[in-house]
C-alpha cells in the first residue's frame, strides 16, 4: 500500500522536495544532488502485480541513444532555428510505465460492394451510301458484385487516457510484440508508473475497431481493387476482439527547453518510433520562405499566361489545319505572339530561378549547422550533457 506524502525534505541539505510521482522511490535533490530514497512507497513491481499485468516491454535505450534521437527530432521542424542545438537544454528524461491492453487475435469481417467492368464487343454501321460499312467497337458494362473480406491482427493500445494519443503514435504499427514475462520484467525504481483509467471495452471501441476497419478496407482494395472495378466500399464490418491481456509498456517522455518554452518529445521503448508535441521553429525564416514561394507565383503575370495560352492555341490550330490554307494563317499569327511572349517568359524564368536559389540557400543552412554539431560531439545542455564525446550519441 502507498503512503500519502504531504512534504519532503532532502536528507543532505534539508531543502524541500517535490512529492514523488507514481511509483518513484528515489528523488534527486536539485540543490545538492543527493539522491533521497522514499521508504514505504509502492514499488513498480507492486503496482504491476496490483493491476494484474502479465508482462510488458522494457526500457531499452541508454543515454547516448536517447540523445541521438533528440538531435534528430530537433531537426524535424519545418524551419529549425539556427541556434536550436546551442540554445536547447534537455531538462528531463522521464521513464514512464504506461498500462496497456494487448488485444490478441482480433478478427474483422465485412462485405465489399463494388461494380465489375466487363468489356463487350459490338458492330456499328457507320458512314452512308457507298461509304457505309461496319466497324467493331468496344464498350464496358458494369455489374454489381460483392465479396466477403476478413482479416486477423493484434493491437497494442493504451489503458491510460493521458497517454492515449501519444501511445497510439508510438505503437501504432506494433503487432505481436515480444513481451517479457512479469517475473523477468525489471523496471528502474525511478520510473513513473501510471494507472489504468481507460476500461478495455472503451479502448477497444475507440482504437481497435477503427484500426481493424481500416485493415479490412485495405484488404478489400488489395483483393478486388483494380482498373476494372469502381465504386468500391465495405459495408457491415464486424470486429471480434479475441483475447485481452494487461501489459505495461515503457515510454520515454523528454522535456526540452528552448528559450524559456518547454517542448515534449516521446520515444518508444526501443527508439523505433517517436512523437512530439511541437518543436522549436524559426517562424521568421518560415515566413520568409513562404513569401519567396508566393513571389514565384506572383511572377507568373496575367500577361504571361495570356500570351502563353494564345501561342499554344495558335500553334495547335495551325498544325491541326496545316493541310488547309487557314493552317498557315494560324502559324503566321503565332509568330508575333511568340515575339512578345519570349522576353516575358525569359524574365519570369530568371526571377523564378533566383527565388528558388534563395529558398535553397535558406533551407541549406540548417543541414550544415546540424552536421557541424554532430562532428563537434558536444552534447546538448542539460541532463544528458555527460554523453559528450560518445560517438553513439551523435
Amino acid at each position: 500500500m502507498g503512503i500519502e506524502v504531504n512534504s519532503l525534505n532532502c536528507n543532505g541539505c534539508g531543502a524541500p522536495l517535490d512529492p514523488p510521482k507514481g511509483a518513484m522511490r528515489r528523488i534527486k535533490c536539485p540543490y545538492c544532488g543527493v539522491e533521497n530514497i522514499i521508504k514505504g512507497a509502492e514499488t513498480n513491481r507492486e503496482i504491476l502485480n496490483k493491476e494484474n499485468i502479465m508482462g510488458g516491454l522494457p526500457f531499452g535505450l541508454n543515454d547516448p541513444k536517447i540523445h541521438k534521437m533528440i538531435v534528430e527530432m530537433l531537426s524535424m521542424a519545418q524551419c529549425p532555428p539556427a541556434d536550436v542545438y546551442e540554445a536547447c537544454e534537455v531538462k528531463n528524461v522521464n521513464r514512464v510505465i504506461v498500462p496497456a491492453y494487448w488485444f490478441d487475435n482480433c478478427t474483422g469481417i465485412g462485405t465489399a460492394q463494388y461494380e465489375k467492368g466487363v468489356s463487350r464487343q459490338y458492330n456499328e454501321i457507320v458512314g452512308s451510301g457507298e461509304n457505309m460499312h461496319s466497324e467493331t467497337r468496344h464498350r464496358t458494362e458494369w455489374f454489381p458484385m460483392s465479396t466477403a473480406v476478413s482479416a486477423t491482427s493484434d493491437f497494442l493500445v493504451s489503458g491510460n487516457k493521458q497517454y492515449n494519443e501519444i501511445f497510439g503514435i508510438l505503437y501504432a504499427n506494433v503487432h505481436s510484440p515480444e513481451m517479457i514475462d512479469i517475473e523477468q520484467l525489471d523496471y528502474p525504481s525511478d520510473c513513473t508508473a501510471l494507472d489504468y483509467d481507460l476500461p478495455d471495452a472503451v479502448a477497444f471501441n475507440q482504437s481497435v475497431k477503427e484500426k481493424m476497419e481500416n485493415e479490412i478496407n485495405e484488404k478489400a482494395k488489395s483483393t478486388v481493387g483494380n482498373k476494372s472495378v469502381r465504386n468500391l466500399r465495405v459495408d457491415g464490418v464486424s470486429v471480434q476482439r479475441g483475447d485481452v491481456r494487461r501489459v505495461s509498456v515503457a515510454v520515454y517522455e523528454i522535456v526540452v527547453d528552448y528559450k524559456g518554452t518547454d517542448y515534449y518529445l516521446y520515444l518508444s521503448n526501443d527508439g523505433s518510433s517517436y512523437a512530439y508535441a511541437g518543436l522549436p521553429n524559426d517562424d521568421n525564416r518560415q515566413t520568409l520562405i513562404e513569401e519567396k514561394k508566393q513571389a514565384i507565383k506572383d511572377a507568373s503575370t496575367t500577361k504571361r499566361m495570356v500570351l502563353m495560352i494564345s501561342l499554344i492555341i495558335l500553334v495547335v490550330l495551325g498544325i491541326v489545319t496545316l493541310l488547309f490554307f487557314i493552317g498557315i494563317v494560324f502559324l503566321i499569327a503565332a509568330i508575333p505572339v511568340g515575339i512578345f511572349y519570349y522576353p516575358v517568359e525569359k524574365e519570369y524564368q530568371t526571377t523564378k530561378k533566383q527565388l528558388e536559389e534563395e529558398i535553397k540557400r535558406i533551407n541549406g543552412e540548417f543541414p550544415v549547422i546540424k552536421q557541424n554539431f554532430i562532428n563537434n560531439r558536444t552534447a546538448l545542455k542539460g541532463v544528458l550533457s555527460g554523453v559528450s564525446g560518445d560517438p553513439e550519441a551523435f
